[in-house]
């Protein structure tokens, strides 16, 4: 059992330092008259691939976010977990969540 585990760590440990290196490549700002955007894009050197975070917010005060995984030519094992972690101030108490939980979900 011990050396399927450690044959797993070996495979996947590409993606182990694949958020902690990534490099911020552009960062664009677009303003509508009903909305504003941020779109983020990183490169992940560890699996030569990129990522884009895009925030949203509208008049109706509500903040949509859409990621995106671009997979580079470059042969990786695959993904373990794709997934991001989100903090908002207790200010903020008008949040509703369109996934399953209310605890942590792939």
């Amino acid at each position: 059992m011990w050396l399927s585990h450690l044959l797993k760590a070996v495979r996947l440990g590409v993606w182990k330092n694949a958020a902690s290196q990534r490099r911020l490549t552009s960062i664009v700002k677009s303003v509508n008259s009903d909305s504003t955007s941020i779109e983020a894009t990183y490169k992940l050197p560890t699996v030569n691939a990129t990522c884009s975070f895009r925030y949203l917010f509208d008049e109706g005060n509500q903040m949509r976010v859409r990621m995106r995984y671009v997979p580079g030519e470059k042969q990786v094992p695959a993904m373990p977990r794709f997934g991001m972690q989100l903090a908002v101030q207790k200010d903020f108490n008008m949040v509703t969540w369109y996934g399953r939980g209310p605890h942590e979900t792939y």
